[in-house]
């Protein structure tokens, strides 16, 4: 009889635990295909959101091409030689998420940076430049010591970060970089500049949301050029002008097209895309009517990674058809 018990306790045991094991995946399966319809009327939103834009006569398809730029001179000035940069530079030998393909692609927006640095400005001017979002100087170390004739400024809200920075600087023997912990939008440069807190060019790599666009008023507001690599779209809280560059008045279109821009590398979303380059057509109508001539370019060879985009702003205003290949 005890063993009989037992049994029985042991078989309703197991069909409890299967029962509970079915309740569980039924959940995960709603789960799933609820998320799939929500997925579903956002992108269905999106579509409308872009429907809306293109009846307005702003086709972000068409209407702003990924430009070239033209071999810098003096020609060969832009190419990096990794093997004679001071070890203290070399992007990501700080991180903590150190990888292959991560220090191969900071080398490449590095490289990036350089070939458009040198082709619109002048290398042996003397220049102040300012890296807004500068972290711990992946990017300003090296532009620092391949322009050594310019005066460099690393802005970052992390003061950890700006240890590093200075620590990189102090180490490659770099005596025209500076780092200032602060903000991006309200960063007083005045320490390290001077009175007017005036400098040359802004930059700003992957500042994420509406970082960028601190950093793009930054430069407008003291009549400096931009050269930007904008990300995280989804985060942004409302463009530069609020979308009305565009002629988008209801902001939530503008907040749909953002959501869904960080999904850009998904090459069978092409609403994806599309929604990228809205926002960087956005800032660059922004800064036209600021008086900059303005470009989207591509910051690396890899046209398939959706942090790519690269916005150039020449200030005073300037043709960028010397600087550019033709369409």
């Amino acid at each position: 009889l005890v063993l009989n018990m037992a049994s029985v306790s042991a078989a309703g045991a197991a069909d409890a635990a299967l029962e509970d094991g079915r309740k569980r995946q039924l959940a995960r399966e709603h789960s799933r295909r609820k998320h799939k319809r929500q997925r579903e009327r956002a992108w269905a939103e999106l579509g409308e959101a872009l429907s809306a834009l293109r009846d307005n006569g702003v086709d972000p398809d068409t209407a702003e091409a990924v430009r070239q730029l033209r071999e810098p001179e003096p020609a060969g000035f832009a190419v990096i030689d990794w093997t004679k940069a001071p070890p203290a530079v070399l992007p990501a030998i700080n991180s903590r998420k150190r990888s292959e393909l991560r220090e191969k692609r900071k080398r490449e927006q590095a490289d990036g940076y350089t070939r458009i640095l040198a082709a619109a400005f002048d290398p042996d001017a003397p220049l102040t430049l300012v890296d807004f979002g500068c972290g711990s100087g992946n990017l300003t170390a090296v532009l620092a010591w391949r322009f050594p004739k310019w005066q460099f400024v690393g802005v970052d809200m992390k003061p950890t970060c700006i240890e590093l920075l200075q620590k990189r600087a102090v180490d490659a023997g770099l005596t025209n970089l500076h780092g200032v912990e602060a903000m991006v939008a309200d960063a007083d440069l005045t320490g390290v500049l001077g009175q007017d807190g005036r400098f040359d060019i802004a930059i700003a790599l992957h500042a994420c949301g509406n970082a960028t666009d601190d950093a793009l008023r930054r430069a407008q507001a003291v009549g400096a050029s931009f050269v930007v690599s904008p990300c995280c779209a989804g985060k942004m809280c409302g463009s530069i002008s609020g979308g009305a560059a565009l002629g988008i008045e209801d902001t939530s279109h503008f907040a749909t097209i953002a959501s869904f821009a960080d999904h850009a590398a998904d090459e069978s979303r092409e609403d994806a895309r599309s929604a990228k380059r809205v926002i960087e057509m956005d800032r660059l109508a922004w800064a036209r009517g600021k008086g900059y001539c303005a470009s989207l370019l591509s910051l690396t060879p890899d046209l398939s990674y959706p942090k790519n985009d690269c916005l150039l702003g020449i200030h005073p205003p300037a043709t960028l058809d010397q600087l550019l290949v033709p369409p």
